[in-house]
């Protein structure tokens, strides 16, 4: 199948090629990619890792509108079902709307739907999300559903490349600091803007 320019290794996404990790990074992939993976991914029983970083998950409109947070919240709605996956890599994936150069308008919409689904995961060990600007309110969901859910196994937690606030480095540091997991034992990179 055919989305965006790129052949998607259907069987391989839905399990009846089973492998443990898809490499999708660099492809291109939009929102119609995104929509149709998180359908096949969602009760795959071999996938442990996937790399869909510096693709184009969300669509910018670049007229000043919203993105199309679809195949976002399909990917979360996904993630809340799958228990197998343990590795997820979306950075450079315009997660909230803002390239890495801030052009663009940001939404939190496609985040909350990623934080709502870690906030049941119980399978992940590593999720990275650098180079998305989630913003305060982003990384702030983010950490407050890692750290509120008492089955989270996320050890691993890269916020590289970001510019956080020192009052969203607050948020986080809170939300560690009443965390009901010790799973997080690595948090990378979080580099407040002054």
């Amino acid at each position: 199948m055919e989305l965006d320019g790129f052949a998607l290794p259907v069987k391989k996404l839905k399990g009846t090629d089973p492998v443990e990790t898809l490499d999708l990074s660099c492809k291109n992939l939009g929102v119609a990619s995104a929509v149709v993976i998180a359908s096949l991914i969602s009760f795959n029983g071999a996938l442990t890792s996937i790399n869909l970083s510096e693709n184009h998950l969300t669509s910018m409109t670049g007229n000043g509108d919203e993105g199309d947070m679809t195949g976002i919240k399909e990917l979360a709605a996904a993630l809340g079902v799958n228990g197998t996956l343990t590795s997820l890599d979306l950075s450079s994936n315009q997660l909230c709307g803002l390239s890495h150069f801030g052009s663009g308008t940001y939404t939190a919409e496609g985040i909350t739907a990623i934080a709502d689904a870690l906030r049941v995961n119980g399978a992940l060990t590593s999720v990275n999300l650098r180079r998305n600007e989630l913003g305060d309110k982003g990384w702030g969901a983010i950490f407050a559903a890692i750290c509120g859910n008492k089955d989270s196994k996320i050890t691993s937690m890269n916020a590289s490349s970001e510019n956080i606030s020192p009052a969203g480095v607050k948020l986080i540091a809170e939300a560690l600091r009443t965390s009901v997991t010790g799973a997080l034992t690595k948090l990378r990179c979080v580099s407040p803007r002054s």
